[in-house]
Order: C-alpha cells, then structure tokens, then sequence
C-alpha cells in the first residue's frame, strides 16, 4: 500500500541526532479512488516519523463511521479553535461539557500512537468507545488517511493559513515539545524543503483546495476565521446540517475568542504538553511551560522572518498553487 524511502540529509541527520524521532517519506501505490482529486492526479511522498510508517497501512485500513467529522490541517494552521467550533457546533452547544472534559478526550487525535510512543493510551481503543457522531482531529494529507472517509463520504472540515505564519508558529511549537534545538533558520530551510514532519505543507493545501466543492468538504482557512468568525460558525452549521438562536451563536463566539481558550484548561491542549513533558522527561511548571496556543495571530511571521525567506516561501507558494488556479498567500 505504500513505499517508505529513508531520508539522510543535513537537516533530517541533525534532527535525529537531537532526540527527534527518524524521518521518512511515505508514498501511496494504491489507488485512492473517490476522492474527487483528478484520475491522473501523482501524490508526493509525505514527510512522516519513522514509528508512524510502521503504522501506515493500520491507519489507511481505519473502518470509519459514515456520520464521523473530520478535522483535517497542517499543523499550527489553527486546528484547535477548529476543533472546538466544530465539537461544539455538533453537539448542541454543550458548554457544560466543553468546561468539564477536555479536548483531546471530546476530540481524538487520530494518529498521535503514530508520531510518538504511548504505551498507556491507544486513539483507536478510545474511537471505539466514542459515542457518534465522533469529530476526529488529524493532520494527515489525503494519501494517508483512511480509505473508507471517501467510500463513506465523512465530512470534512478543512483549515489551512499563511505558510508564514505556520512556519513560524510551527517552529515555536517544535522547540517546545520535542527535544529539537536548531535555529528557526534551520527549521524553515526543512520546511521548504519537505523535510519535516507532514511536509509538503503545500501539497497538503493543495489537494484539499482541489476537491473543496465536494459536498462533504468545507475549506476554510484562518485568516477568514480571525476577520470574520460569524460567517465562518454560519457555514459550518450550514455544512453540519445544524442550527442555532442567535443567543447560542453570540456565546459560542465569545468561548471561541483566543483569549477565552488560552485561559480554558479544557480548551488550551496543556494537558497534551504535560504529556509530551512526561515523555521527554521534562518538569513541567505552569509559568514555564511551553503554552500550546501561543499567539495566534495574523501577520505574526513579520516580527520574526527575514525578508529573504519571506520572499522564498512566496516563491515556493506561487510555483506551487498559481499553476493549478490557486492564488491563496501567493504575495
């Protein structure tokens, strides 16, 4: 079902020899029919740890639920406020809940196993427990996820955001949950160059902007959601098939805010950094721990890229999307 290559570069040795899990990349050899991606269509090798190729195939064969919502981004793109907009919009405005058990128990992150070792806890024991409709977070491009999401037609809910913004704020989260130490220099000539965890960020984009008029895919990107998150919650209620008083909607909007989930020990992912401390075995304090939501802000790479790379990762976007029709964070 997939070809594994080993990836031995600079930037891929350097990151091993850090602690970081070993890097491959993973290309499909089936056919991956009813995706709505044209027939001819060749996918790129996707940049993933090694303990996750081993899995592959376990996880494209996953059995989905017809009536499961998908997540799906590139990490950093804005998938946690993603997340909770979507669970909540689910599941009846159940902020009673939503305060009281946390996000990544409401919403399972598909292939956590697979990036990196948990003995304790298994995502496809706790799937199985899930009451439906379950909303599963992932950050898989097409190529890796299960099959079955496009024989069963699960909903999709697709966010992407400026690659320079992702870079920057993906680097921030790399250097504070693994034991990665290189330069965001270093870090963003990886990312440029696919070589690191989930890469091509931009053929990930891609794809899913390809078949956004699919009935069971929204698109959406972050951008939209800090500008406008009315329009936003408004469409992903129409695509949920759900609706809501205008009341309900005003309190979701005020939950959503950046600074209500940041504040919201539910809702800001620290428990998944405890978890990754005790992995590493780190001690974690809450004054110094690395904080999951960080800024989440628009514009925010201004402060800390370079104009040079500014212009290569502009470069990179154009050659990639503008062929195809795409002209999203071309400038």
């Amino acid at each position: 079902m997939f070809r594994v290559e080993e990836i031995h570069t600079q930037v891929t040795d350097k990151i091993v020899s850090q602690g970081v899990s070993e890097l491959v990349r993973i290309y499909p050899l089936d056919d991956i029919d009813e995706t709505g991606l044209p027939e001819t269509w060749n996918f790129n090798g996707t940049c993933m740890p090694k303990i996750y190729a081993n899995r592959a195939k376990e996880y494209a064969n996953f059995k989905v639920r017809e009536d499961d919502i998908w997540v799906v981004t590139y990490p950093k793109c804005g998938t946690t406020w993603t997340q909770e907009m979507t669970w909540m919009i689910v599941n009846d405005m159940d902020f009673n809940k939503s305060n009281s058990k946390d996000i990544t128990e409401r919403i399972i992150f598909f292939e956590l196993n697979g990036m990196v070792e948990l003995e304790s806890w298994d995502a496809f024991k706790a799937l199985e427990e899930q009451k439906s409709p379950r909303v599963i977070k992932t950050h898989l491009p097409i190529s890796l996820l299960p099959r079955d999401i496009w024989k069963k037609k699960c909903k999709i809910i697709y966010v992407t955001r400026d690659p320079k913004d992702v870079v920057v704020s993906f680097f921030h989260h790399f250097i504070g949950m693994t034991p990665y130490t290189g330069t965001i220099e270093e870090f963003i000539e990886g990312f440029l160059t696919d070589q690191f965890i989930y890469c091509s960020f931009w053929y990930h984009v891609l794809e899913f902007w390809m078949i956004r008029k699919s009935e069971n895919v929204l698109f959406i990107t972050f951008e939209d959601m800090k500008k406008d998150l009315r329009t936003v919650i408004d469409k992903t209620c129409l695509f949920l098939e759900k609706k809501y008083k205008e009341e309900e909607i005003s309190k979701l909007i005020d939950h959503l805010s950046f600074e209500k989930m940041k504040a919201n020990p539910t809702c800001n992912n620290q428990g998944l950094v405890k978890c990754l401390y005790g992995i590493l075995e780190r001690e974690y304090k809450d004054e110094t721990a690395f904080q999951f939501m960080r800024k989440g802000k628009v514009g925010g790479y201004k402060k800390e890229l370079s104009l040079d790379y500014v212009q290569k990762i502009n470069l990179k976007t154009r050659e990639i999307f503008l062929p195809h029709g795409l002209n999203l964070y071309c400038r």
